[in-house]
């Protein structure tokens, strides 16, 4: 009974889908209408009413307004854009420089708010918008902008690993840990990748003129993004 309930409940979620309905407003309609069916109303009618407050009333749940805090905080003190302003003084040399510079200070600003969306707006106003002045290629400078959101999905503090680490019921400091080397990884890939396309295909990047640009120039742009350490 429980096997075809199951199929059954699966036949009507996958219904409501594609009569357009929420998929929040079909999950809890099939999960309801099936506790009824197997266990009556009356758990059923418990479980709606306690199973939403105790999730959202999970501790682990208030990491993340702290990281949307933190996020509007580097947004308003202009550390994003201080930021990609030093990425670009390392690497603007390169071929395809300001794209490679849009990686790294992606994800230097995916390291404070954690979010794959406030990563991909950030860059695609800052950086975006530098790169078509300059003559990039526009498929280049959206692609680029829009990939480095993913590496905020990765490196710490990162709201999807909070939530993931919440419903697989493991800890979440761990989880956290662990998204730290595939997210450096992913970004120096992007950078490598950005490299061997401009180099091939110079013209999706022109290279800028930084020839006035010294050590110390480089070095003294770090001293404003120091608090994103």
């Amino acid at each position: 009974m429980s096997v075809e309930a199951g199929f059954l409940s699966l036949g009507i979620l996958i219904a409501l889908l594609a009569i357009r309905v929420p998929i929040g407003v079909a999950l809890i309609a099939v999960a309801f209408l099936g506790l009824w069916y197997l266990r009556g109303f009356g758990p059923a009618f418990g479980s709606l009413r306690s199973t939403p407050f105790d999730f959202v009333a999970h501790w682990t749940l208030s990491a993340v307004p702290m990281f949307i805090l933190m996020s509007a905080v580097a947004s308003r003190t202009g550390l994003t854009t201080a930021l990609y302003g030093s990425m670009r003084l390392w690497f603007g040399r390169l071929p395809g420089g300001l794209a490679i510079a849009t990686s790294f200070a992606g994800a230097g600003f995916a390291a404070i708010c954690g979010s794959s969306l406030a990563t991909t707006a950030a860059m695609g106003k800052i950086a975006v918008p530098e790169m078509l002045r300059v003559g990039y290629d526009r498929g280049l400078a959206a692609g680029c902008a829009a990939a480095v959101g993913t590496v905020g999905a990765l490196i710490p503090p990162s709201i999807i690993m909070v939530i993931y680490a919440l419903f697989a019921e493991v800890s979440v400091s761990k989880m956290l840990i662990a998204g730290i080397v595939p997210g450096l990884i992913t970004t120096l890939v992007y950078a490598v990748m950005i490299y061997l396309r401009c180099t091939a295909n110079p013209e999706l990047a022109p290279r800028l003129d930084l020839s006035g640009i010294t050590l110390r120039d480089k070095v003294r742009s770090l001293r404003r993004v120091w608090p994103s350490a």
